[in-house]
């Protein structure tokens, strides 16, 4: 117990790792903050491994698996929190329900809506067709979580409900919260033996436009015969990215990093001359900001909210996107010396004081003395 109250109860209803990746990761730095504070969470896996069984959240077998355990958890009094983005009509539905379970038991909830103002559902301009749905799942939360205060506009196109929506930075300082350790053995070699060392981060879906990517890779190649480019994430080892590899003649160039650990996945990432990110619609990235902390230059796509010192280029462009590479480490030390490091907000601090007050029916500026700044 922590004082005299009865510790919160939260169920996560997200993806979950593995693989390593966008909400996940920072589910889990909020889990683990929540459970340090005393508090119960748990973890609901809708994502990649959601039919895999494992003691660190609960499997989704089914629809109607899914259904039984979030009426279960409603009828037990957790907080349900939900987290949809404007790529996913399956991920609406889900989060629908779980909020309609909360309405009919009388009970709170809350919704997290990732990534930027722009994509393909979201805002209102983008879909029209889906715009009915998308009122009705911001209506129902007692809060509604987002990543800044553009993508807070655009939900106040669905819901006038400006006091309960709450701009919340997905980035926190627990992301650079990490022990340098020995990289496997392949990648190690490869990244002592390649300058400059490019680094992407990416999943095999059309929103990270891969096809678009190995062009850029292979037009770089050619113009700087030392570099090499550390491909991480979930999807990088797969056989569909070795044969898009091999079949642009650059298995030399690249090492498919694959799902790493924290501290390992940090410990590449700082090894790298250069980030770049391919995707368009994801906002203010973590990933960004992570290689920002790190006093990495990031070559990312335009959207609109890409950070100051972020090099941008036309999304899906594979000879803007090389020309950017190739320009930056032209003059790198000046493009280095330019990179502006994020604030360090304790974000996850903030996320977690909303979920145990909301649990506990508190007013969570209380918590933290105010409203968290946008």
């Amino acid at each position: 117990m922590i004082g005299t109250e009865l510790p919160a109860r939260i169920l996560e209803i997200s993806s979950y790792p593995p693989p390593r990746a966008g909400w996940g990761v920072r589910i889990s730095f909020v889990r683990a903050h929540l459970e340090a504070e005393g508090h119960e969470c748990r973890v609901l896996n809708i994502g990649p491994s959601r039919r895999i069984k494992s003691r660190h959240y609960l499997d989704v077998q089914n629809g109607r698996h899914y259904a039984s355990q979030v009426l279960h958890h409603v009828r037990r009094g957790y907080l349900i929190h939900t987290h949809i983005n404007g790529d996913s009509p399956k991920g609406l539905v889900l989060a629908l329900f779980a909020q309609l379970a909360c309405a009919a038991l009388g009970r709170p909830c809350v919704l997290t809506f990732h990534a930027g103002p722009i994509q393909l559902l979201f805002p209102k301009s983008q879909s029209k067709r889906w715009a009915p749905l998308f009122r009705i799942v911001f209506a129902l939360p007692r809060f509604i979580i987002c990543n800044s205060e553009v993508v807070r506009q655009r939900i106040l196109e669905y819901a006038n409900r400006s006091k309960t929506i709450v701009p919340i930075p997905a980035f926190s300082r627990q992301y650079l919260s990490f022990e340098r350790v020995p990289l496997p053995a392949e990648t190690e070699v490869f990244v002592a033996s390649h300058r400059p060392l490019v680094g992407a981060y990416f999943f095999f879906r059309p929103e990270f436009f891969v096809s678009s990517l190995i062009d850029a890779l292979g037009r770089i190649a050619e113009r700087l015969p030392e570099a090499g480019f550390l491909l991480l994430g979930g999807d990088s080892q797969s056989e569909a990215m070795t044969q898009l590899i091999d079949r642009a003649g650059l298995r030399e160039r690249v090492c498919l990093a694959g799902d790493l650990p924290h501290d390992v996945f940090l410990t590449a990432l700082s090894h790298c001359h250069m980030v770049v990110r391919t995707p368009k619609k994801d906002g203010v990235s973590s990933s960004v900001l992570e290689a920002l902390a790190l006093g990495i230059p990031v070559i990312a796509s335009e959207n609109g909210t890409r950070p100051e010192s972020v090099v941008t280029f036309a999304a899906d462009d594979a000879e803007d996107l090389s020309a950017a590479v190739l320009r930056v480490w032209a003059d790198y030390d000046t493009y280095r010396a330019r990179v502006i490091r994020p604030a360090l907000r304790d974000t996850i601090a903030e996320e977690a004081a909303l979920l145990q007050a909301v649990a506990r029916g508190r007013d969570w500026r209380a918590l933290i003395g105010a409203e968290p700044p946008i």
